[in-house]
């Protein structure tokens, strides 16, 4: 009991700015560890905390570490508003975990509108088509498998590769005093990465706009 006295105590801490972001992840560590929702509320709060990571965090240990889907509507709120790219493509992948095979109306209308939006980041998009996939393709009571786990971090870990390398480059060119190079490389890092249109199935997330259950080859 003392220990779950302490936990929610530091949450509430965190949420106050009493404690310092750099004491999150060790927070987060006690959170992973937890079997018990005994701190739900005080996590739910830091979804509103002004700072993205604490948002981004909460979404994870909610949805992945507790699995409530108390606070959905939260989570649909911040796929469509939230200014942080990280936090709006969690929260997609969220609800598609959270409403894995429930064929949702709601969440799917509001995933597909992401997915076609040209104004979204391409990662949210991305992301958002995993989740439609998760609602209308996986079993509802499929556990969260290494392999799933994997191909999110995967889709996460391209974006951040790609604005690595061009970031390198752009340092490379400034230093070197190569205009043309620098110039071409703002262009390049100012531009949407359309390659993941490349990855999905057209023919699937029109089969989910008529309202019918796209053909398991969409998993994969």
């Amino acid at each position: 009991m003392s220990r779950d006295i302490g936990l929610r105590e530091k949450l509430r801490a965190l949420r106050e700015g009493r404690l310092g972001l750099d004491d999150l992840y060790s927070l987060l560590d006690e959170l992973d560890e937890s079997d018990s929702t005994h701190a739900e509320r005080d996590v739910a709060e830091l979804l509103r905390h002004t700072n993205p990571i604490v948002r981004y965090t909460a979404i994870q240990v909610l949805a992945f570490t507790w699995e409530t889907r108390l606070y959905r509507d939260k989570l649909e709120a911040m796929l469509l508003h939230d200014l942080d790219t990280d936090v709006r493509h969690t929260a997609a992948s969220a609800l598609g975990w959270l409403l894995r095979g429930s064929q949702d109306a709601k969440a799917t209308k509001l995933l597909l509108s992401s997915l076609r939006s040209e104004d979204e980041s391409a990662i949210v998009r991305e992301v958002a088509y995993g989740a439609l996939l998760d609602i209308w393709l996986q079993p509802a009571g499929r556990e969260r498998t290494t392999a799933n786990v994997l191909r999110f971090a995967d889709r996460i870990l391209r974006y951040a590769e790609r604005s690595s390398a061009l970031v390198r480059e752009l340092d490379e060119a400034l230093r070197a005093g190569n205009t043309a190079k620098e110039e071409a490389i703002r262009d390049a890092l100012s531009r949407p990465d359309d390659s993941w249109k490349e990855r999905v199935d057209w023919d699937a997330v029109a089969a989910i706009e008529r309202g019918e259950a796209p053909k398991p080859r969409a998993l994969g």
